[in-house]
């Protein structure tokens, strides 16, 4: 806040302005897979599905494509995870990736040694400044072969989950 010279705050303030910002809708949405395993491997980057809307604020995902596409420019968080097994024991990493419009924005990895024979749990988060009619995908590559594990750790905790949700501005 710049102060005026005479330092009054009615001065420096815009309580009265007759501009108002227009309304928009809160956008939101979540999304699980609890039930469909894919093949990720090394050949080539695996495309993840998130079938599953637990809700949308504003009608921006799609369950059958597992896209975002945002209806206004905004500054949105994104975040996604999935578990992820080898078929044989070895050492390996297994990297997931937010991709916006066909372009890898951001990454992040795991390692997992063979004698750990679990569900290796990988997850990205990003704040991007997102344009009306972005698509946003997330996709996943490892070294070794394996798949998906879509089961929940609980009722309420999915290994795999894809969500986004815009900051107010």
């Amino acid at each position: 806040m710049s102060i005026k010279k005479n330092g009054s705050h009615e001065s420096s303030c815009s309580h009265g302005d007759s501009k108002k910002k227009k309304s928009v809708r809160p956008a939101a949405f979540r999304a699980v897979n609890t039930k469909i395993p894919q093949k990720v491997g090394p050949a080539d980057l695996t495309q993840i599905k998130y079938p599953e809307e637990q809700f949308d604020l504003n009608n921006e995902y799609n369950p059958n494509t597992s896209t975002f596409t945002p209806k206004h420019d905004g500054v949105y968080s994104i975040i996604a995870s999935i578990g992820f097994i080898s078929d044989v024991p070895t050492d390996y990493s297994v990297r997931i990736f937010i991709v916006v419009n066909g372009d890898l924005i951001v990454a992040d990895n795991d390692f997992l040694g063979e004698e750990l024979p679990i569900v290796n749990l990988v997850s990205v988060s990003t704040i991007l400044k997102l344009s009306s009619g972005d698509e946003v995908q997330v996709f996943a590559q490892a070294t070794t072969d394996g798949n998906t594990v879509p089961e929940p750790l609980e009722n309420t905790v999915f290994f795999m989950n894809f969500q986004a949700a815009r900051f107010p501005s």
